[in-house]
């Protein structure tokens, strides 16, 4: 009589071969590797030019507030958020960061008394390198950009005010 054993009992078969262990994934092994997965994703999407932004709204995963600030009427939503978060903070609509100013007195500041800091052209990196950084229309805001200006208005005014005069 010859006695067969069952793989699940990790007994040596009857020829004396180890029987094949089954690969299974248990739950702690799937949480850890997903824990290990998100915190990979987060450490590699991490931006540090977002660590000094004002306070952000938290919302829901990828959509966060997407949906309420598609209302027709977001005004109550956004008012509650400035009493919970202050006068300046942030909310994220798909994946477009808006950053909120609710206040005079922070309006004041960030508009009229930093409007150097905050107002420029976005960046054009393939412009900038077709031009070689030296077209007035796609340079940033800035020192060498005022010389350009300034050079470019005293060229020219003269024409304009010569055509415009009815002589």
């Amino acid at each position: 009589m010859e006695t067969t054993y069952s793989s699940s009992t990790l007994l040596p078969e009857p020829d004396g071969r180890q029987p094949a262990m089954a690969a299974t994934v248990g739950y702690a092994e799937a949480l850890t590797l997903l824990l290990l997965s998100f915190g990979v994703w987060k450490y590699w999407t991490r931006d540090p030019r977002r660590a000094h932004l004002p306070p952000h709204v938290p919302g829901w995963p990828l959509i966060n507030q997407t949906l309420l600030q598609a209302q027709d009427n977001p005004i109550p939503y956004v008012q509650q958020w400035a009493r919970d978060y202050g006068e300046i903070f942030c909310t994220t609509s798909g994946s477009t960061l808006f950053v909120w100013i609710s206040g005079r007195k922070a309006f004041k500041e960030l508009i009229d008394r930093k409007s150097a800091i905050y107002s420029s052209k976005p960046p054009a990196p393939m412009a900038t390198r077709a031009s070689g950084g030296k077209r007035v229309t796609f340079m940033e805001y800035g020192r060498q950009w005022r010389a350009l200006r300034n050079i470019l208005h005293r060229v020219s005014l003269p024409v304009f005010e010569l055509s415009a005069c009815s002589c």
